[in-house]
C-alpha cells in the first residue's frame, strides 16, 4: 500500500515497530529500546504489483500511517518491505517493486518515512505479557505520532487492529491536525482474547470493550476485511455510512500454480506453468514468465478497471510426469518423494488451533500416504514442536524467504486452515488469499454462515472448530480422491483472479481515502 501511494505522488509517514513478527524477536540490525528513522526520497513507480503476501508471516505488526500532500495514513509496513535509508529499493522487496528516478508520466515524486518506535517483545508469551507488549508500542508511539500531526499536517491518519491501544492516539493526533482518522480492523483482537480465553475476567471484559466501541464510534472511517466482520464494527455502533470494506488481497502473479497435480491437461482461465519447461529455460523456476497483461480502455464514468489476461496455452505433463517433477518441487524443502501433502503455512500461535492437526497425523490412516508439513513460528512453535516430534508422518520448517514461499505452497496437495471454535469471525487469516491463489483445495475449520465457511465451500472442505475427526475425514477424503482435488483447486484460483487482486482492491481503497478526504482525486 505505501508503494501504491508513493508511486500517485503522495507523500507517506509510517509509525511502526522494529519487525519481531512472528519469530517474537527483534530482527537482526533493529533495536527495541530506541527510536529510528529511515527516509526514502525520489520517484515511485509501480512496476507490476508490490503485494507482498503477509502470511509470509513477516508482518511488522502494529503499526499507523499518515499521508499528506493529497496523501493518506495505511496499513503497518512489513519486515520484507523496510525502505532503504539511502534510496533505492525497499529492502527485501521483490524486483517488480521500485523506487526509480524515472521521469514518466507514471512516475512522481514523492517521500516516505519510516519511524520505528521501542518496543518490548517478551521471550515466552502470556496474556497479561502480550498485553503488555502491545501497550510499550501503543506508549511509545505517542509522542511521534502528536508531532506528526502537528508537524506533517497529514490529510488522514490510519491505524490498524491489532493494536487497539493506538486507537486513542489516533484519534487525539487527527484533531489535533484537522485530518481524517480512519481505523483498519485487521482482528478484532480484544473479543478474539476473551473468546479464546487468553484474558478471561468479565469485569474488565465489558470495560475494554466498552471503550473498544466507544473509540470506534469517534473515527471517519472504519474498515474491516470480511463481510462478517464488516457487520460486527456496525453492532459496536458504528454508523454504517462510515464503514467500507477493505478486504485482504494477494498477488496472483506472485502467488501461482506452478503446475496443476495429476493433471494431464489445463483447460482453466488462467493455466500453470509446466515446471519442465520452466527448468529449460534460462529463468528460474522462482521467476516464472508472466502472463500478458492488457488493459482495455475505459469509459467516462467507469468506475472499475477491467483486467484482461492472455494466456499461452500450453502442453501439460503426464501424471506420472506431473507427481515426478512435484517431488523433484519438493526435495528443495526435504518434503518426502510419493507423498499426499497436507500443509499449513501460518503463524503457530494460540487462535490457530494446530493441535487438530497433530491429532489427524496421530490417527492417520495406514492406507494413505499422508505427510503433514507446518511451516512458521510463533509463540506455541516450541510446543507444538514437541507434540510433533514424536510422529513420523509430521514435518516442521522454519519460516520460507519469500523468493520460496510460492514453491513452498505449490508443494501441497491440501492446504490446512485450522481454526479454534470463537475466533471465526473475530479473525480473517489472510493466509487463506495465498491458499486459494496458488491452486488447492483448503479444509478449513469454520461454522456455517462465517465468512471463511463461506469462501472455501466449493473450493475446499469445511468442518465446525475444534472437531478433531471431522477435520481428519475431510482430509484422508481429499487426498483419497485426486480428481476432486484438481477440481476444488482451480475454483480455488478461480476464485482469487477474480476477487483478490491487488489492482482493484487497492484501486477501491485509494478512491475511499480520497472520499474520506473529499477532494482527493
Amino acid at each position: 500500500m505505501v508503494a501504491e501511494l508513493a508511486a500517485a505522488g503522495h507523500e507517506v509517514v509510517v509509525v511502526t515497530t522494529p519487525p519481531y513478527y512472528p519469530r517474537w524477536k527483534i530482527g537482526e540490525g533493529y533495536s527495541g529500546w530506541r527510536y529510528t528513522r529511515e527516509l526514502s526520497v525520489g520517484s515511485w513507480q509501480r512496476k507490476g504489483s508490490c503485494q507482498l503476501a503477509e502470511e509470509r508471516e513477516l508482518s511488522v505488526g502494529s503499526g499507523q500511517l499518515s499521508v499528506g500532500d493529497e496523501t493518506a495514513r495505511h496499513r503497518s509496513g512489513s519486515d520484507d518491505f523496510q525502505l532503504d535509508a539511502e534510496n533505492s529499493s525497499p529492502k527485501g522487496a521483490p524486483d517488480d517493486c521500485q523506487l526509480t528516478t524515472d521521469d514518466s508520466p507514471s512516475s512522481r515524486d514523492s517521500r516516505v518515512a519510516v519511524i520505528r518506535c521501542p518496543l518490548w517483545v517478551p521471550a515466552k508469551v502470556s496474556g497479561l505479557k502480550r498485553v503488555i507488549h502491545l501497550a510499550s508500542f501503543g506508549l511509545s508511539s505517542v509522542p511521534v505520532v502528536l508531532w506528526k500531526a502537528i508537524s506533517f499536517r497529514p490529510e488522514v491518519i490510519l491505524t490498524v487492529e491489532p493494536a487497539a491501544m493506538c486507537m486513542p492516539t489516533t484519534w487525539i493526533a487527527s484533531r489535533l491536525c484537522g485530518a481524517k482518522c480512519w481505523l483498519h480492523v485487521q482482528d478484532f483482537e480484544v473479543d478474539a482474547a476473551f473468546e479464546l480465553g487468553i484474558l478471561k475476567q468479565p469485569i474488565l471484559k465489558r470495560m475494554v470493550l466498552a471503550a473498544e466501541a466507544f473509540l470506534m464510534r469517534r473515527f471517519d472511517r472504519v474498515s474491516s476485511i470480511s463481510p462478517n466482520m464488516l457487520l460486527k464494527v456496525v453492532q459496536k455502533g458504528v454508523d454504517e455510512k462510515r464503514v467500507v470494506s477493505f478486504p485482504n488481497w494477494v498477488d496472483c502473479d506472485a502467488m501461482k500454480p506452478l503446475l496443476w497435480p495429476g493433471e494431464a491437461s489445463a483447460d482453466t482461465a488462467e493455466e500453470a506453468v509446466p515446471l519442465a519447461q520452466l527448468a529449460s529455460s534460462s529463468e528460474s523456476h522462482l521467476h516464472p514468465p508472466r502472463p500478458e497483461t492488457v488493459r482495455p480502455s475505459q469509459g467516462e464514468g467507469d468506475e472499475k478497471a477491467l483486467l484482461t489476461q492472455r494466456v499461452v496455452t500450453e502442453d501439460q505433463p503426464s501424471m506420472s510426469s506431473a507427481r515426478e517433477r512435484m517431488d523433484a518441487l519438493r526435495s528443495e524443502f526435504q518434503i518426502p518423494a510419493g507423498k499426499i501433502v497436507a500443509l499449513y503455512a501460518g503463524n503457530i500461535g494460540a487462535k490457530q488451533g494446530l493441535e487438530l492437526i497433530v491429532e489427524a497425523a496421530r490417527h492417520a490412516s495406514s492406507e494413505l500416504p499422508l505427510h503433514y508439513v507446518i511451516c512458521g513460528t510463533g509463540a506455541s512453535h516450541d510446543s507444538l514442536a514437541e507434540a510433533c516430534a514424536p510422529l513420523a508422518n509430521v514435518q516442521m520448517l522454519p519460516v520460507q524467504p519469500f523468493e520460496k514461499f510460492n514453491d513452498l505452497m505449490n508443494c501441497a496437495d491440501i492446504h490446512l486452515l485450522p481454526q479454534r471454535g470463537g475466533a471465526a469471525d473475530l479473525v480473517m487469516p489472510s493466509k487463506l488469499t495465498g491458499m486459494l491463489a496458488t491452486g488447492r483445495p483448503v479444509v478449513a475449520c469454520a461454522s456455517p454462515g462465517t465468512q471463511i465457511a463461506d469462501v472455501v465451500t466449493g473450493r475446499g472442505r469445511v468442518v465446525l472448530p475444534d472437531d478433531g475427526d471431522a477435520f481428519r475425514q475431510a482430509i484422508e477424503s481429499l487426498a483419497a480422491d485426486e480428481t476432486t482435488r484438481v477440481r476444488l483447486g482451480k475454483a480455488a484460483r478461480q476464485y482469487a483472479v477474480e476477487n483478490l487482486s491487488q489492482e482493484a482492491i487497492l484501486g477501491q481503497f485509494m478512491r475511499d481515502l480520497g472520499e474520506a478526504i473529499g477532494h482527493w482525486q
